[in-house]
């Protein structure tokens, strides 16, 4: 009888609103707007006042998709498509474990069932938001910047790693954090092999497609809503965070080592050596004549 997160039941509202209006716009409307312009008394947590719109959803491709499935059979039917997302991303958990695979017999199952029944991807099966396909659009994205990156790479898997960032990004702005460290590290390793035009080529492969995607999300928005709500909401993100960097910087480490949330030194001398220790040991545990006893005890 609720929801996850409270943006999850502006998403239902949206559909509801659209089904009742007919229409494709994510306007939720207002009944007291006259009294109250500004929405500083709306009654939907996050509710935007964009262009005589009252808007909630942070983007639309998750909507338009579910409109039509929400008509027929309501919000459970509706529900359906983040499982396929979650679905989606296991498969391309295998894709991914079947390129870094060691051998070629590796056919990725074990990543399969442990992204699709034991990871963030179950929980985002749960409830009717974008983080399941956004996630699945990110994990193949990584895939074919990897089949790019091979020594007989072509722009055309560059091309559909951007085109699915760009998706990715109108349904989650992290897939621009992605999508950037992985043009990158395309470019650095195809130059790296010796081929700088190669180099060239791919990274404005994949810059293009995530280029194409983001302009067709920002015209869809401007023709639906009058405004591109995601793609300004993105610009404002990433310009907020160049001011946070000492702050993110702090997080990141905390997120990525520590074991407690705090950042005193002593916490975070204990956080290089638990990092340190596991490398460590993952070292030790590929040579059989080194002995773990000593790691372990340090962990």
């Amino acid at each position: 009888m609720g929801f996850l997160s409270t943006d999850v039941g502006g998403k239902i509202a949206t559909l509801e609103a659209m089904d009742r209006s007919g229409s494709l716009s994510p306007d939720l409307g207002y009944w007291a707007e006259a009294a109250d312009p500004e929405g500083a008394l709306y009654p939907m947590f996050s509710t935007a006042h964009v262009d005589g719109k009252w808007i909630n959803a942070t983007s639309l491709p998750m909507l338009l998709i579910a409109l039509p499935i929400y008509k027929v059979g309501g919000a459970l039917a509706a529900g359906l498509i983040p499982v396929l997302g979650t679905l989606l991303a296991a498969f391309g958990a295998r894709a991914l474990a079947q390129r870094l695979g060691r051998d070629d017999q590796a056919d990725g199952m074990t990543a399969f069932w442990i992204v699709g029944l034991a990871s963030p991807a179950t929980v985002y099966a749960l409830d009717f938001w974008e983080h399941s396909f956004g996630l699945a659009l990110i994990l193949w994205a990584v895939a074919f910047v990897l089949d790019a990156a091979q020594g007989d790479g072509r722009a055309r898997s560059a091309l559909a790693a951007g085109l699915l960032f760009g998706i990715a990004a109108a349904m989650r702005q992290e897939a621009l954090v992605y999508g950037f460290v992985a043009g990158g590290a395309l470019g650095l390793r195809v130059l790296m092999s010796g081929r700088p035009i190669g180099a060239a080529c791919r990274g404005a492969a994949m810059l293009a497609g995530l280029a194409i995607m983001t302009a067709a999300n920002s015209l869809l928005e401007s023709a639906i809503i009058g405004d591109a709500t995601r793609t300004g909401r993105s610009t404002g993100t990433a310009a907020r965070a160049g001011g946070d960097i000492g702050l993110r910087a702090e997080e990141a480490v905390l997120t990525f080592a520590a074991p407690f949330g705090r950042t005193a030194l002593v916490y975070l001398v204990v956080a290089f050596i638990t990092v340190g220790a596991l490398v460590e040991l993952g070292r030790r545990s590929a040579q059989v004549e080194l002995p773990l006893r000593p790691v372990l005890l340090v962990l």
